[in-house]
């Protein structure tokens, strides 16, 4: 049998301060475990990248739109792109009215970490139906915006 890569990446602005990042993380995590040897048995190798969006740059390299995200072979799998505010982020980068981060939808609740069986639903159903990247234009969203300029006002105060 042949194998089939599957490239899983967490994208993410702090898995420290940031509870929803650092729960999200945890959930892949699980999820992942959970079905790992029956992704193996049917002939699939997934790798998990973690990568922290620590600069404007990185984010606009990665066309990263919410933190945290989840892409399967490059497909977000938070498929409805809802945010609330986060108070953990806003700390971070002392934003006037705090920053905002995704939501996860599942059977009409919404939750700031995803549930693990919804983790392992979405990474399947992307799998399974061999989806494609979709193309669109990338903008740099307002919220990472504002996130970055207040993150390097902070360090410009603390060093100066």
């Amino acid at each position: 049998m042949n194998t089939k890569s599957v490239q899983i990446d967490f994208l993410y602005l702090d898995n420290e301060v940031c509870n929803r990042c650092r729960q999200t993380e945890k959930q892949l995590e699980v999820a992942l475990e959970s079905i790992g040897e029956l992704l193996q048995t049917a002939g699939y190798n997934f790798t998990l990248n973690r990568v922290k969006m620590d600069t404007r740059e990185k984010a606009t390299e990665y066309k990263f739109t919410k933190s945290p995200t989840i892409r399967v072979n490059n497909i977000d799998i938070g498929f409805e792109q809802m945010e609330s505010q986060c108070t953990d982020c806003g700390s971070l980068c002392g934003c006037e009215g705090g920053t905002t981060c995704r939501i996860w939808q599942s059977e009409g609740q919404e939750h700031e970490v995803p549930p693990k069986a919804l983790l392992i639903d979405r990474v399947l159903r992307v799998i399974y139906e061999n989806k494609t990247e979709q193309k669109q234009d990338y903008r740099f969203p307002d919220n990472l915006e504002n996130f970055y300029s207040g993150i390097e006002t902070k360090r410009k105060d603390q060093c100066c």
